[in-house]
């Protein structure tokens, strides 16, 4: 057993990660981050074994506003930039700050196990194949990615062709003249619908329920600039139109190409950010089906009586958010995702904290960011001010937050951790200022600081 008492242990150094060890680093904690890949970035990086990565992934969110606190994008990105070019800011981002050499890489936890001092046992074992250690840490930071875990659909009947998982999918030259079915239609399954339009000998999606379609441009902008932004120069009639309304204007009636209507509100669940989806549907080169009834040979029937000969049928059907390393009852778990307060704290064990499992519109990082400064505080306090670090916990234990206040999400395993982002953000100020804990303004970490870091450690 190795004594690192004085030490949090971040587990993953994918972007949650790294805004964490950033936090608490500048905060004063001593840190080390436990990575099993060979390096930063996480499922961004289409090197790692068993990342959902495609070669032709964007992100969905735009430039400016997905960008990590104090570190902007460069400006000759793309407004939608490309994985490889998100890999690379993730890299330098951890190179600005100093973190890379805090990480132990090829190194995989194994699992975690509290102890009543609120320390933490981790077993570690080094990759490939290699020694196996036991270290005690003094908090256990979880980062472990939303998209490593697959969810297959249960289908009925035999197949004949070959079956996967959108994880599984890399490159459009695995869909060389197939006859390719994509289900389900997530903005990957929508993204390889369009790549399978493009290479494949015919294309269909099967959908059991309807999407709503979000442009990434309104008005020349892209979608969350238009939304959050100011509207200066648009034409007022325009402006001040519902969004409903203005999509509907863009994208038009996604019914006449074949998808069912959508039974919810159009922020009752994920919209969909694709409208070359809509190009391909309207010009034959995807085809819209059904709920499937069965596979049948080399074939697929759907409920509507239909059949299509398949080659190749590819499950966009989404992923379990899982936490591997820690016995599943230390957390309370629904429809598959944890519920921890302001989606990371834990109320049974206040030195165990979960970063990057809540869903937001936009990429949350600016929240992670806050939340990972909370949790430094508290640590501190355990330390420094014990009346501070009980009223954190009783606090924790009793404040109940609804993040979904004002939204009516529909009852899918996939909308169980979304939140209201305005909510989110309004109270994680409100529980910073009820704690008296400073607030984060920009400029806080200045990579100006690293070397001082270092040398302080």
């Amino acid at each position: 057993m190795e004594d690192r008492s004085d030490t949090v242990c971040i587990v993953g150094a994918g972007p949650h990660g790294l805004i964490a060890a950033r936090a608490m680093r500048k905060s004063g904690l001593k840190v080390e981050i436990v990575e099993r890949h060979s390096g930063v970035g996480g499922l961004w990086d289409i090197a790692n074994p068993g990342t959902p990565m495609y070669r032709s992934c964007h992100y969905i969110s735009s430039r400016n506003t997905s960008a990590y606190p104090d570190y902007p994008m460069p400006d000759d990105y793309a407004d939608y930039p490309s994985n490889t070019h998100i890999l690379a800011y993730i890299q330098g981002f951890a190179s600005k700050f100093d973190l890379i050499r805090l990480a132990e890489f090829n190194t995989e936890v194994q699992h975690a196990e509290p102890l009543e001092s609120g320390d933490w046992i981790v077993t570690l074992k080094h990759l490939p194949g290699g020694a196996v250690q036991r270290r005690r840490y003094r908090a256990l930071v979880c980062c472990p990615g939303s998209n490593w875990h697959p969810r297959m659909p249960a289908l009925e009947g035999a197949f004949s062709g070959e079956i996967i998982h959108s994880a599984a999918y890399t490159d459009s030259d695995q869909l060389e003249g197939k006859r390719v079915l994509v289900i389900g239609l997530g903005n990957s399954g929508a993204d390889i619908a369009c790549d399978s339009a493009r290479s494949a000998a015919a294309t269909f999606i099967s959908v059991r329920r309807g999407y709503h379609f979000v442009p990434k441009y309104v008005c020349g902008m892209p979608l969350l600039e238009f939304l959050r932004g100011s509207r200066e120069g648009i034409p007022k009639h325009i402006a001040e139109l519902p969004l409903e309304d203005l999509f509907y204007i863009i994208v038009g009636d996604p019914t006449r190409l074949g998808l069912p209507k959508p039974d919810h509100g159009l922020l009752e669940s994920h919209p969909l950010l694709n409208t070359q989806l809509i190009h391909h549907l309207g010009h034959g080169d995807v085809v819209a089906k059904g709920a499937i009834e069965r596979l049948d040979g080399s074939g697929v029937v759907f409920k509507d009586g239909t059949r299509e000969n398949v080659d190749l049928i590819i499950c966009a059907t989404g992923y379990d958010h899982l936490i591997p390393f820690i016995d599943p009852e230390l957390i309370d778990w629904q429809d598959g995702r944890p519920q921890l307060y302001l989606g990371s704290f834990s109320a049974r064990y206040p030195t165990l904290f979960t970063f990057g499992l809540i869903e937001a519109a936009g990429a949350p990082y600016l929240q992670g960011d806050q939340l990972s400064v909370m949790a430094a505080h508290y640590l501190k306090a355990r330390k420094e001010a014990p009346d501070a670090a009980r009223t954190w916990e009783q606090l924790v234990q009793s404040d109940v937050i609804d993040l979904k206040e004002g939204m009516h999400y529909i009852a899918t395993n996939r909308t169980a951790n979304y939140v209201n982002v305005e909510v989110f953000v309004r109270e994680v100020e409100r529980v910073r200022a009820l704690m008296g804990w400073p607030e984060v303004r920009p400029g806080f970490y200045d990579p100006a600081c690293a070397p001082a870091l270092a040398a302080a450690e």
